[in-house]
């Protein structure tokens, strides 16, 4: 029997007419052409290697069966009674032809049968293998949670309160005419994807599932989509003779962009020189003797200077990497997205240039909150990819469709925060979607040295589900401890439960050399120092105390010249600003730091590069920015001289690059780099600001080993691997105390990441088609996208709003930073109104984020944002967001905080005294 004799059931209703559907053979039919299109043209080799590595046409039956029974489950009187209630005229006719539905009033066990599990369980009972009946009850999104191993004959028994989900109600007696239902579906299904019976299915492991999974979520969101794929009248039933046009046509609608497929299978000089514009260094070439030089590499993790372009170094190896391993795309994470809109303009023309290579049209993704507002990312063509035409100019594109947060990994080239990578290893809805996306690329993380012990939880699960995907990946460091190495390494090969003792004989986990390049191939680690010519830069240390700042300053730059100091919190930036800006008249003295609006800190950092960056000169003379960590990561300034708190030896290096980072004149009093470090004399408590930030173990050490001056690069190593080396003797005050509460502080961080974190995926060969997903996200929390983001960061939660300052009117807004336009709330907006006023989001200080504190300032938001912003919150680019209004001066109140806002200072709070005022 063909899929269209059979019973007329439905599968979609319109939202908008009682007169449109799709029957479910067709939808069934659809998504299982999608499955083959996807198989056949858009699937890296690297996935299908995961997938069944024997042979391809497996992959692309297993695929069709998939799609072909993925909704059976809507065969059931539960689902059906439901979708009729909106269709005109088809429960009538079922009627006619035998199959009454009764009233959707009856089900009252509903949640315990919803059409996914009700797919799994019909498909356990016709003997079809535990893992695939687990992947069609995945297909929303979340797995069945697990449960007895006979479960589904429960769902199915005539005496459970579920059996009417799935036959009715017992007295019409037409369960006989259900299973010849779902009989004929499950023949019609094996026969399109051919296959004789259930029982030739091979066995497939739980990684494989993971990604057919993800596969099947992403063909049905595609043929589910009714303009790719249309609805048609109720009074219509489909033609078989439709078929395979419809899905042709879906298909052409959809234009999906071609994969990525690199093709250097080599890279000498002159083949580095032509992509990058120089020759390769040191530390470049190796990387490239690294790659191609190993038989199966894995991970590679380079630990090189500041500014030695260990970027390059990556996109070179990714090159290589991606050819050998098949990879169908790139994967760019990093820690902000500040350093994320920095990379974007270099990826982007490395993507065109392997786009124009290829002669196909490519699409790429900048994959963090606010891409929206990425002025380069905006100018990237939007739409879909023409086959066909001349792609010359537009030969990397953003598709719509990888436009959803979920989708975004799905992209052939994504730049983004490391967030992206670390949700993969989140218990979270739709995560093999995610997988899906980056089982297929070279992944590259920079800054890997700059995630704190919660989100190294993520990362380092993560890494266990790429080593058993075999996707390569490249780690970059400047300064990274060597536990931190192994456990990186370790993780990627699966070794994280291994003895340890056997494992600490090893050398490559206790070198100190640098720079270093650390590297798998196979199960083998292998590693080496890099020799190189490198500029050795001797740095001259100072521990100063907060008075000695103004006369300091007053000495060194009295002739010219700039300076940084970079502090560990946004008040003390800002009380250091004030002091200076108070007693330093005729010099320019700028603030930087994490509490500006976003358009407001886009453009500090374009003030910054232009005044101190490489290309600056005289704009240099006088000059002062105090900021904090925000200028310690990925910005490419150039001080004469820096001035910073107190930090862990590693994050004092990256504050040190900042330091002489280009080639220039300077002043004599200023030709020798030197660094003036507050809070690092030995009889000084650390800064109240300061041991909040960071954990005390790690600044005692670091304090009390500081020397008078660092050599870099060659230094940089022994310093970090110092402080972060337990078994190294340092005396530090109140020793036990403090290793005491270090140590806690990192057990509560790393359970409360644990807890949220994916399982680990299942290795075995030999239990293969039994572990299956079932459990997969057992205690996971429904967690939105924001809410997602949050939980793989630092587990505090954070709260971004909108700010508006007052006009004069009682709807009129403007910019908080001091813009002169005016913004209407009564009034809709354009869309570059509703960009530009996106642009003064803001994330809220930690206090306001504080689980006693959280639930308090959405309420209160929410209120105020719905009651004057509700024309606003219907525009697409404001949906959801939360807005928070200032008076004319630029002050306000919140949940009992005296808060204000202006464009040179930044945020500011203080709490509210009960008596104030009275």
């Amino acid at each position: 029997m063909a899929f269209s004799d059979m019973l007329p059931l439905a599968a979609k209703a319109s939202r908008q007419s009682r007169t449109e559907w799709l029957p479910l053979w067709m939808h069934l039919r659809d998504t299982a052409g999608v499955m083959e299109y996807l198989v056949n043209q858009w699937l890296p080799c690297s996935i299908k290697k995961v997938i069944f590595p024997q042979e391809e046409d497996p992959i692309r039956k297993i695929a069709v069966l998939l799609g072909a029974t993925h909704d059976l489950g809507k065969a059931t009187a539960l689902f059906q009674s439901m979708i009729l209630r909106n269709l005109d005229g088809v429960k009538e006719r079922l009627q006619k032809m035998g199959l009454p539905i009764s009233d959707n009033r009856i089900f009252r066990e509903k949640g315990k049968s919803r059409h996914p599990i009700a797919g799994e369980a019909i498909l356990l009972e016709a003997g079809f293998p535990l893992w695939f009946a687990s992947i069609v009850g995945s297909h929303h999104g979340k797995p069945h949670e697990k449960g007895p191993s006979k479960w589904f004959e429960t769902q199915l028994d005539p005496f459970s309160s579920t059996y009417v989900n799935y036959f009715d109600d017992p007295r019409k007696d037409v369960e006989d005419k259900w299973k010849t239902f779902h009989r004929q579906i499950i023949e019609e299904a094996l026969s399109l994807a051919g296959y004789d019976s259930p029982e030739s299915l091979p066995n497939l492991s739980m990684p494989a599932q993971m990604l057919l999974s993800g596969l099947l979520i992403m063909a049905d969101w595609i043929a589910s989509n009714t303009e790719f794929f249309p609805l048609i009248s109720v009074d219509e039933r489909g033609m078989e003779s439709d078929y395979p046009t419809r899905i042709e046509r879906g298909l052409e609608r959809f234009q999906l962009p071609s994969v990525w497929n690199p093709t250097c299978f080599g890279m000498d000089d002159q083949g580095f020189q032509t992509r990058f514009g120089f020759t390769p260094n040191a530390v470049q070439k190796e990387m490239l003797t690294a790659v191609q030089e190993s038989k199966d590499p894995g991970i590679f993790i380079l630990e090189a200077q500041m500014g030695v372009g260990k970027t390059e170094a990556a996109l070179a190896g990714a090159e290589l990497l991606g050819t050998l391993h098949q990879s169908g795309g790139l994967f760019f994470g990093l820690p902000t997205q500040a350093t994320s809109n920095g990379l974007f303009p270099r990826i982007k023309q490395w993507a065109t240039e392997e786009a124009n290579a290829d002669e196909e049209i490519l699409s790429i993704r900048l994959a963090h909150g606010a891409k929206d507002l990425n002025a380069d990312y905006q100018k990237v063509f939007h739409g879909k990819a023409v086959v066909g035409e001349d792609c010359e100019e537009d030969s990397l594109m953003v598709h719509p469709w990888f436009e959803g947060n979920k989708q975004a990994l799905l992209a052939d080239f994504v730049v983004g925060t490391v967030d992206q990578l670390l949700l993969s290893a989140l218990k979270q809805k739709h995560v093999m979607l995610r997988h899906l996306g980056i089982a297929g690329k070279v992944v590259i993380v920079d800054e890997c040295h700059a995630y704190d012990t919660y989100m190294n939880q993520f990362l380092e699960r993560a890494l266990v589900w790429l080593g058993v995907y075999d996707i390569p990946v490249i780690l970059l460091s400047a300064t990274l401890p060597y536990e931190r190495r192994t456990r990186l390494i370790q993780a990627y090969l699966g070794l994280r439960d291994q003895a340890a003792s056997k494992q600490e004989r090893e050398a490559w986990m206790t070198n100190k050399a640098y720079p270093l390049l650390t590297w798998t191939d196979g199960k083998t680690v292998r590693q080496k120092q890099i020799q190189g010519h490198f500029e050795k830069k001797k740095i001259s240390l100072y521990r100063i105390h907060d008075q000695e700042i103004v006369t300091l300053l007053e000495k060194q730059l009295g002739e010219g010249g700039c300076a940084g100091i970079i502090v560990n919190t946004v008040r003390r930036a800002q009380k250091i600003a004030a002091l200076l800006k108070e007693s330093l008249k005729n010099y320019d003295i700028l603030l930087f730091h994490a509490g500006f609006t976003r358009g407001r800190k886009a453009l500090i950092e374009k003030q910054l590069i232009k005044r101190i960056g490489k290309n600056s000169s005289f704009e240099r003379n006088h000059f002062i920015v105090v900021g904090t960590q925000v200028m310690e990561q990925s910005l490419d300034i150039d001080l004469d001289l820096l001035i910073t708190d107190l930090c862990p030896m590693d994050l004092l290096f990256q504050r040190i690059g900042r330091v002489h980072r280009h080639k220039r004149i300077r002043l004599d009093n200023l030709n020798s780099p030197k660094v003036y470090i507050l809070g690092a004399n030995d009889k000084e408590l650390l800064e109240e600001g300061t041991s909040a930030v960071y954990d005390e173990f790690l600044l005692e050490r670091t304090k009390t080993i500081l020397p008078n001056e660092f050599v870099i690069p060659d230094e940089i190593s022994e310093y970090v691997q110092k402080v972060y080396d337990e078994t190294y003797e340092i005396p530090i005050k109140n020793e036990a105390e403090i290793v005491t509460a270090y140590k806690l502080k990192l057990k509560k961080k790393k359970d409360a990441a644990q807890s949220n974190c994916l399982k680990l995926p299942s290795r075995s060969k030999l239990f293969a088609g039994q572990d299956t997903l079932e459990g997969l996200l057992t205690n996971s929390s429904n967690y939105d996208d924001v809410q997602a983001e949050m939980s793989v960061r630092d587990g505090i939660d954070s709260v971004e709003v909108i700010l508006l300052k007052q006009g004069t009117q009682a709807n009129e807004w403007l910019d908080p930073n001091g813009g002169t336009i005016s913004y209407y709330s009564d009034h809709g907006l354009s869309d570059e109104e509703a960009t530009q006023i996106a642009n003064f989001k803001l994330r809220l200080p930690t206090l306001f984020g504080k689980p006693y504190m959280i639930g308090q300032v959405i309420q209160s938001l929410e209120q105020s944002s719905a009651n004057r912003f509700k024309l606003w919150l219907h525009h697409p680019y404001l949906s959801g967001n939360l807005f928070l209004t200032l008076d004319n001066a630029g002050n306000g109140e919140l949940v009992g905080y005296q808060v204000s806002y202006d464009g040179t200072t930044g945020f500011q709070y203080r709490k509210v005294e009960e008596n104030e005022g009275t």
